[in-house]
Order: C-alpha cells, then sequence, then structure tokens
C-alpha cells in the first residue's frame, strides 16, 4: 500500500515537516480504519496519521486535551501542528494528522509488570490534572430502536454479511442503552481524558511508556476509566492501580461499575464504516464480532 505522491506532498506542507524522501506504512489500525504512515524527510523522521473514524471537529478537540497533559508531563509523542496552527489537515478530502516519529514498540503481547505500573503512573498524573473537555467529544450511546432497525435495513438492502448478527443483537443492544442511558444519568464528575489505556495504545521507548493514540480523547469519569483500563492490563493490574493511586491517590472502582454505552458507540461507528465501504471482509467481521458480544445481552 502507497501514499499518492500528490497527497505526501500536500502533507508534508501543510505540517511544515520538510521534503518528504521516504513513506511508509508503519501501522494499521482497527479494521484498517486509521493508517500510520512514516515520513522521512530532511527535519526529521515523522508519524503521520490517516484518520477514518473520529470528525475534524472531534479531532480539534480531543487534541486540546492531548496537549493539556503533555504540558503537565503525560509522556506520549510529540504532537505537530498544520503551518495554520490546526491539528488536522485535509488533503484531497481524506484527513490527516501529525506527530514526531517515536522509535519504540507497543508492549503486545507480554505486557510486563513495568509496563503496567508506568500506564497506571500516567493516568494517575492524567487524572490529577483534572482537564476540561469540550461537549462535542461527548460520545453518543443512545441511538433507539428505530436508528438500529434502520441500520439494518440499510445494510439488508446493500446485502451486508453482518445483518443477521446485528438483527440478533438488536434486544441485546437497547438493554445496553437503557442501562447506559442510567448510568450517565447519576452524578458523576467528568474530566477530559485518554478514554483507551490499553497496552496496544502505548509505546515503550527504553524505559519510558508513552501514551499514543489519543484521537478518541474526551470525559471520562474516574472510576470508570481505571476500571475499564485494569480490565486490559491483567494479569498485572494491580501494579496499574498501585501506581496510578500512588500518583492519583484513592479512586472509588464502584462509580465505575455499571454500562458506560462506550460498546454501544464503537458498534454504531463500525456499522456507518460497513456501510460506507460495502462488502470489506474486514469491516463484516467486526460488525459480526462486535454485535455477538450483545447476542446473549435482554
Amino acid at each position: 500500500m502507497q501514499l499518492e505522491r500528490s497527497v505526501v506532498d500536500a502533507v508534508a506542507a501543510g505540517f511544515a515537516i520538510g521534503e518528504p524522501g521516504d513513506v511508509v506504512l508503519a501501522a494499521r489500525g482497527w479494521v484498517s480504519l486509521n493508517l500510520v504512515w512514516r515520513f522521512s524527510t530532511g527535519l526529521g523522521m515523522w508519524a503521520v496519521k490517516e484518520v477514518a473514524r473520529e470528525s475534524r471537529s472531534e479531532l480539534e478537540a480531543a487534541a486540546e486535551i492531548e496537549a493539556a497533559a503533555a504540558l503537565v508531563g503525560v509522556p506520549a509523542p510529540r504532537m505537530i501542528r498544520t503551518t495554520a496552527g490546526a491539528v488536522t489537515l485535509e488533503v484531497a478530502g481524506r484527513v490527516f494528522r501529525c506527530h514526531e516519529f517515536v522509535d519504540g514498540r507497543a508492549p503486545v503481547p507480554g505486557a510486563s509488570r513495568h509496563d503496567a505500573a508506568s500506564a497506571g503512573g500516567a493516568l494517575g498524573l492524567l487524572h490529577s490534572a483534572a482537564l476540561p473537555w469540550d461537549p462535542v467529544l461527548r460520545s453518543q450511546t443512545v441511538f433507539g430502536e428505530s436508528h438500529w432497525l434502520g441500520l439494518i435495513d440499510r445494510g439488508a438492502r446493500g446485502g451486508a454479511a453482518w445483518v443477521d448478527a446485528l438483527r440478533r443483537a438488536l434486544p441485546g443492544i437497547l438493554a445496553a442503552e437503557s442501562a447506559a442511558s442510567e448510568w450517565r444519568d447519576r452524578a458523576h464528575r467528568w474530566i477530559g481524558s485518554h478514554r483507551d489505556v490499553r497496552p496496544d495504545n502505548t509505546m515503550r521507548v527504553g524505559d519510558t511508556l508513552l501514551l499514543v493514540d489519543w484521537d478518541g480523547a474526551g470525559p471520562v469519569v474516574r472510576g470508570r476509566e481505571v476500571v475499564g483500563a485494569l480490565e486490559w492490563w491483567r494479569p498485572h493490574d494491580d501494579a496499574f492501580l498501585s501506581a496510578y493511586v500512588d500518583v492519583a491517590g484513592e479512586v472509588d472502582l464502584e462509580e465505575g461499575r455499571g454500562e458506560d454505552g462506550g460498546l454501544v458507540w464503537w458498534l454504531e461507528t463500525n456499522v456507518e464504516h460497513a456501510l460506507a465501504l460495502p462488502h470489506d471482509e474486514e469491516r463484516d467481521w467486526a460488525v459480526s464480532t462486535l454485535a455477538g458480544s450483545f447476542a446473549r445481552r435482554r
């Protein structure tokens, strides 16, 4: 897979990162929704991300959390803005972001206790800052039955492979939406945060663990984000939590237990992307797999 030369030149100029030489595909996100290209120029090496998941307004708002996190010392790659001061650049209808390229690797598989503790400490530092957030970032978690039936109908008319799986999952989806609505109506203190501190969203560089992939940053409830992160860092979740508490103090994990609707949002996002690119095997698989997690709920 290659990036067209006209796009390469426009991206390099837009971010003012120098005359581009080699450009190679460095990483793919979930079902290739997002692609990361490594640009080599006379000024250095750069991680240029082609983003298909979030809107430009969401990306710009999320980047304000990322920038504020860097100011309080949360370890992360350096973000590069465009010559106009924006975070995103649109070229030929495609949206790009840019960071300084970091020569490291995600601790996947086999994250160590040190990795888990480093991630917990980074999240604790981030939560301690109690960062503000833009209301545009509050993810929708209740779409309603008519919306889901509309998606199923659109998929059926296009012969989508995932239609039956989504139809079977509908009772469970609606149950999850109801639970998410109830959870979000409780009194919570929301702060701006990363929202996806998993091992594959970190990068180990020497003894330092960086938090990467801030595109989904937005409002969280402390306990909810910690509970979710602990699941990802097993069997070293105790090291993660201990490091978090050392930095941020005690956290009420009970406020994080419950349905917050994150998986509902992620399923709907994947359905919309599958509809935009019909009969793509990766996207069909993604919808069927995510729908299956709701099939047994009632």
